[in-house]
């Protein structure tokens, strides 16, 4: 089969010059700016719903980081499921006995406080804000 000369070819609309019936490079273009704009539309739903999820916690949990947050929620649904806190290795404060310490991470630390037998945690704090309150300087 022979080759076709350039001199066939058409001009397309948009500028480009080929041999179909429309302009392969455009609809190429066309094919990656609409997979973009899923994906952007994608990113700012699942954004969104990150976003809300912070209205269902006890606790605030914003500006820490994903995996602190996803730990920290672990540990109050099994709290709120009946756990206790002999399961994540919390401890109870000698100068408060109702005040109990549990490691998020290792630079985190949740504090929570019992209520009838039942904990509710207070908040979520970075090793060195957990220092000032185990020293009951705070």
């Amino acid at each position: 089969m022979g080759r076709r000369s350039r001199k066939h070819s058409k001009q397309f609309s948009c500028g480009h010059r080929g041999f179909g019936k429309a302009c392969h490079r455009c609809v190429r273009d066309n094919d990656l700016v609409r997979q973009k704009l899923v994906s952007v539309y994608q990113q700012r739903l699942a954004k969104q719903e990150w976003e809300q999820s912070f209205a269902d916690d006890p606790v605030d949990l914003r500006g820490l980081t994903e995996h602190v947050i996803v730990k920290a929620r672990q540990i109050i649904a099994n709290l709120h499921n009946g756990g206790t806190h002999r399961q994540f290795k919390g401890k109870r404060f000698h100068f408060d006995r109702t005040l109990i310490t549990i490691p998020v991470t290792y630079d985190y630390r949740m504090l929570c406080r019992e209520y009838n037998g039942k904990l509710v945690p207070l908040r979520v704090l970075s090793h060195e804000a957990y220092n000032g309150i185990a020293r009951n300087k705070n």
